[in-house]
């Protein structure tokens, strides 16, 4: 029993936590930057220095939102090799999006930036319109 003593949450797991957020965009890097620094000011004891915390803290969540960012990209890349066969085939939106849901099983993009990817997809792999012939007068 603590007797009143309440846990510390574990400080160098906050980044971690904050990376995908950031890195989808439903935090700015002010909020993030200051959760940092709260959690950095909160720290684990009085004898820790704040700056060098939160420093380290920063770099943390720096290289969790890297990695974020290459698991966003590659889902997105997953999502376009395994519509490609199927948009040279037409076919059904439906099945588009089945399939684009099933290569982003990691769950590192949010639905409408899946269907996002699957229009830029279609949309690329549409024929080029014939260029329109000016006449001169």
């Amino acid at each position: 029993m603590t007797h009143g003593l309440s846990r510390q949450p574990d400080l160098y797991a906050l980044p971690a936590c904050l990376a995908r957020p950031l890195a989808r965009g439903m935090l700015s890097e002010a909020q993030a930057a200051a959760a940092l620094l709260l959690a950095a000011y909160r720290g684990p004891g009085p004898a820790e220095d704040i700056g060098a915390v939160y420093r380290i803290l920063q770099h943390l969540l720096g290289q969790h939102c890297a990695r974020e960012t290459l698991r966003r990209d590659l889902a997105r890349q997953a999502i376009r090799q395994r519509l490609r066969p199927m948009l040279a085939r037409r076919a059904a939106w439906v099945d588009l999006m089945d399939a684009a849901l099933a290569a982003d099983a990691g769950g590192a993009l949010t639905e409408p930036e899946v269907i996002a990817a699957v229009r830029e997809a279609a949309y690329w792999a549409l024929p080029q319109a014939p260029r329109a012939v000016r006449h001169v007068r």
